[in-house]
């Protein structure tokens, strides 16, 4: 179902069943069981000013489409979080590239996260 721009309409935003079906199929592709207990996917969330100008619906949508995305990278082993709902503006060059502050905070971020999953 497509929703026009600036509808004040409420949506059910669960990922669709064919989409998590389609990126599970594409997870069991890309990385064989071995490499995923090392691994770390980091998803980084979009520019603020893009992520502000959203409806609350739409904002729903992108904080729900995040979580089922990590759940199904989680379900199949890897540890995987969302950052960056913390960065200011000034942090990012541009949709998505973040500039030397936000790597720093990114990788302070994750970092931590690094010494936690390391800990014997």
């Amino acid at each position: 179902m497509i929703i026009p721009h600036g509808s004040r309409r409420r949506v059910d935003w669960r990922p669709l069943v064919a989409a998590q079906a389609q990126a599970r199929l594409d997870f069991a592709e890309l990385f064989s069981t071995p490499l995923r207990a090392p691994m770390l996917l980091v998803l980084v969330c979009n520019y603020p000013y893009f992520r502000f100008r959203l409806t609350p619906d739409e904002q729903t949508r992108g904080t729900a489409m995040s979580a089922a995305f990590e759940k199904i990278w989680r379900d199949r082993g890897v540890t995987c979080i969302t950052a960056g709902n913390n960065l200011k503006a000034s942090n990012y060059f541009d949709r998505t590239h973040l500039t030397a502050s936000g790597g720093e905070k990114l990788a302070q971020i994750v970092a931590a996260l690094v010494r936690a999953l390391n800990r014997p």
